[in-house]
């Protein structure tokens, strides 16, 4: 998974990191029909990669929505 402009996270409550694409640079390169950038990113640090979620696959957070901004706060109550 390529990704751009990265510069700040936030910490989950399970312990990985969440960062965001500062950029919202229109296109879909990879033909996936998803923009390639301004998604947020799941990090492990125990393996420094991009979290797969069941899939075998590395992906972004889709879900989150896009948008160009620099971070994202959690709080371990499973609403916020």
């Amino acid at each position: 998974v390529k990704t751009e402009r990265l510069c700040s996270g936030g910490v989950t409550p399970w312990g990985t990191i969440v960062t965001c694409e500062e950029t919202t640079a229109a296109g879909d390169a990879n033909g996936d029909g998803y923009q390639d950038v301004g998604w947020h990113v799941e990090i492990d640090p125990a393996t420094n990669k991009i979290k797969e979620y069941g899939n075998d696959k590395q992906e972004k957070l889709w879900a989150m929505g896009r948008m160009s901004h620099e971070n994202v706060a959690l709080k371990n109550d499973s609403l916020t």
